[in-house]
């Protein structure tokens, strides 16, 4: 019960990284009429938040008092030796990419190649192709946040303790955001993103009764409802710039989005071969978050060399160059690719990194 579980986490994580790689490959497609990157906006960072909710245990946090630093102390670990070495390998290929007309960028010499791999220590990168990983320390402060907050003993009933840190933090963080709080790591947004946290535990303790207005189709009308929603208001949310429009449709739509994830994720877990394909990505989510916008690059010069494209600021365009004719290319190439990296690499350290331990 439990595998199966993870598994279906996994399919939600993989339609969440597979939104956020959509979301950078394009915005409005077939003649600018379907706003296809606004619809993805709208989800595709907090069902990260939901997610990581849905899987905090709240008994271990209540009967162990240590329990919460030990959980930071393991997510920072893991979160950070990750963020540093992408950001190794990121700084020391900038000179590369620049030569490449990859990116618009100056050159590094010596000193500051080397002060800027070790940013990387401080959840800091200076590469434009890493820029996808500013949301890897948000969501590590968001939390910390949660778990230095949440308290069993404010009213004494857990689901009352979640439901007034959730509601307080959506309001103090939704208010810093619109009234421009831009803080380092983006802490407006990591408030913001405990409400969201919040839903996803107060989802698992009804999961069973929720379930029921959760169906494998009901995906197909919440997301025309979203679409019909940005279309007649013109809406677009992007948390990273702290556009949230306002806060009924910012939550609303948010809310929304979640449950269009979690219907399109019951679809998905009854198709064998598209299941195994979600949960892979799933699974490499942080990687493909990591290496997607590199991947849209590539197919951009790749693009602008057959095509005989010399123009270097077209070429350069950040995140993508040719959406209108590539968008469909960036997806599907921005998620396999980088589970194509990654895997052999993953081989490698169980079969022989692990292996070593034992010696």
């Amino acid at each position: 019960m439990e595998k199966e579980r993870n598994r279906n986490i996994d399919i939600l994580k993989g339609i969440g990284i597979t939104s956020i790689v959509l979301g950078h490959s394009c915005s409005f497609i077939f003649q600018n009429q379907i706003p296809l990157g606004p619809f993805v906006y709208t989800y595709h960072l907090m069902i990260f938040m939901f997610i990581i909710g849905y899987l905090i245990d709240l008994d271990k946090f209540e009967k162990d008092k240590n329990y919460k630093y030990q959980y930071i102390g393991k997510q920072i670990i893991k979160m950070l030796s990750l963020y540093f070495l992408y950001n190794i390998v990121f700084v020391l290929a900038h000179n590369s990419f620049v030569k490449l007309n990859m990116i618009d960028a100056d050159y590094y010499n010596i000193k500051r190649l080397t002060e800027y791999i070790f940013i990387g220590l401080c959840f800091k990168s200076n590469e434009v192709l890493l820029s996808a990983l500013w949301f890897i320390p948000m969501m590590l402060i968001a939390k910390i946040l949660f778990c230095l907050l949440y308290s069993k003993n404010v009213f004494n009933n857990r689901r009352i303790n979640v439901i007034t840190l959730g509601l307080t933090s959506g309001i103090i963080g939704y208010l810093l955001a619109i009234n421009n709080g831009y803080f380092e790591y983006h802490i407006q947004t990591a408030i913001l993103s405990i409400f969201f946290i919040c839903i996803g535990i107060l989802f698992k303790m009804d999961e069973k009764r929720l379930n029921k207005y959760i169906t494998s189709l009901s995906w197909m009308p919440s997301a025309l409802l979203i679409f019909i929603i940005l279309k007649i208001g013109n809406y677009r949310i992007d948390i990273s710039n702290n556009d949230l429009i306002n806060p009924i449709v910012f939550f609303g739509l948010s809310l929304l989005g979640i449950y269009f994830c979690l219907s399109l994720a019951k679809t998905i877990s009854n198709l064998k071969t598209t299941k195994k394909l979600f949960i892979t990505l799933g699974e490499n989510s942080f990687h493909i978050m990591a290496l997607h916008l590199l991947i849209i690059k590539i197919i951009d010069i790749t693009y602008a060399y057959i095509k005989g494209i010399n123009d270097i600021k077209v070429i350069s365009t950040f995140p993508y160059a040719f959406s209108n004719k590539l968008w469909i290319i960036y997806l599907i190439l921005g998620t396999i690719i980088p589970v194509l990296i990654i895997t052999p690499l993953k081989k490698f350290k169980r079969e022989y990194i692990d292996t070593m331990k034992m010696y």
